[in-house]
């Protein structure tokens, strides 16, 4: 199960949301909390269009692998949903709440995840992200 939340918060794909949300170069840091242990995660840098804020949900924080979000509620400065998603043999559902702010944006995810007929393991993601600049090409 160690694995399956290593590679939760590797795959992890967290982009800004947000009509306020600004463009640009996004560097992203994560924490994982789990059976009382924490582990961080090195950033992940990403560019982010102004077609990539515009969306409505694509840019909203999940783990890799299929993904539904549901009771989706944003507004420029916040987005709660629900997320079920699947990856492989890991099987994750929960709650995303997420602040944003024109060059910041951070929050949490409370999962339950399962794997391989395990129990299922209460996860909580933080997240913490912050604008660096342009885009590098």
């Amino acid at each position: 199960m160690r694995r399956c939340l290593f590679l939760l918060a590797i795959a992890f794909t967290a982009l800004p949301a947000g009509a306020q949300m600004l463009p640009g170069q996004w560097s992203l840091a994560m924490t994982m909390e789990a059976n009382g242990r924490k582990q961080v995660f090195p950033a992940v840098v990403d560019c982010i269009t102004q077609a990539d804020i515009d969306d409505a949900t694509r840019t909203l924080p999940r783990p890799a692998g299929k993904c539904t979000l549901t009771n989706v509620e944003r507004t420029p400065e916040r987005a709660t949903y629900d997320l079920a998603c699947i990856n492989g043999t890991l099987q994750s559902q929960g709650r995303a709440d997420i602040v944003f702010e024109p060059e910041r944006y951070y929050g949490n995810v409370s999962m339950a995840m399962t794997g391989r007929g395990a129990p299922a393991q209460m996860v909580l993601i933080s997240v913490v992200a912050r604008r660096t600049g342009a885009c590098q090409k």
